[in-house]
């Protein structure tokens, strides 16, 4: 397919697809590392990876066309990530986010299926690695203030809009759903996302937030998570990590059926939140009023 191989026409292939972080965030990785100056060791390993990664893009679009079946693309999202993890191809640092950037655009291409197949849910729009508000004070400092804070979001369903106050406009993205998303999650990290999780919730009460892992790194007996903001863990390879660190060939697969139940909840949250709500009036005729 790809004849003739350098890293210059990698690059122009890569540049066709009109990727970025926002939509394809391991493919917008890769033609970072493409586009840069790499030593030879690095551009033998480019000139392996890459070549393979474009016939999985285009195993991922023809999956949001719902041409072929997830149990397909789970199985060659896992051929090209055993090929990245092996020491000859993943040489690159852990901060570069060379290998993690890949199931996140997994979930991307999943959840944009989910969106392709509702009329109603065309307004929402399937994110990786963006920077969101989770918070928005005012004050009456300097004649009228609006603080932000923010977060970075490894993946999310948003609503665009805008925000104006005395007369500036900021771009406000509405989450109806975020995930964290890890290669291994502990008690740790997931301390680290209930401070995040409540921040949203307290501005976006009915977004739904997961974490979503590969692979779990917490005592199972001694950990309870029903009490905090985050709505479910998905652990997506059924396996803890200290299993996988004593044999690292007994990696389990995706799991088919986890991600299926993933999709559905995550389709059957966004119906709940874009149905149309009845005005008060006849909301009260059922008792029920929220």
């Amino acid at each position: 397919m790809f004849s003739g191989l350098t890293i210059e026409r990698l690059g122009s292939e890569l540049e066709k697809l009109g990727i970025d972080p926002s939509n394809f965030p391991h493919g917008s990785n890769l033609l970072t590392k493409v586009k840069s100056k790499q030593t030879p060791v690095r551009q033998q390993a480019l000139l392996i990876a890459t070549p393979i990664y474009l016939l999985l893009h285009h195993k991922f679009l023809e999956y949001e066309k719902g041409l072929i079946s997830l149990k397909t693309i789970l199985n060659e999202t896992d051929g090209y990530y055993d090929l990245i993890k092996t020491k000859e191809i993943n040489r690159f640092s852990h901060q570069s986010d060379f290998v993690s950037s890949l199931i996140p655009e997994l979930l991307c291409v999943i959840l944009r299926k989910v969106l392709n197949g509702r009329k109603e849910l065309q307004h929402l729009r399937v994110v990786s690695q963006k920077d969101i508000i989770i918070e928005c004070n005012f004050d009456t400092s300097e004649g009228g203030r609006l603080i932000e804070k923010r977060k970075r979001m490894d993946v999310a369903i948003l609503a665009p809009g805008k925000l104006t106050f005395n007369e500036n406009s900021i771009d406000l993205y509405i989450p109806t759903f975020c995930a964290e998303v890890k290669t291994n999650v502990d008690k740790n990290m997931l301390s680290g996302i209930e401070s995040s999780v409540e921040t949203l919730k307290r501005t976006f009460p009915k977004a739904k937030y997961f974490a979503i892992s590969e692979f779990s790194d917490f005592d199972l007996k001694s950990q309870n998570y029903a009490s905090t903001g985050i709505d479910e863990i998905f652990i997506i390879r059924h396996q803890k990590r200290s299993d996988v660190r004593k044999y690292p060939g007994s990696r389990n697969p995706l799991s088919e059926n986890l991600i299926s139940a993933f999709a559905l909840e995550v389709d059957a949250h966004l119906l709940a939140e874009t149905t149309e709500k009845f005005d008060l009036h006849e909301r009260m005729s059922k008792g029920k009023l929220t």
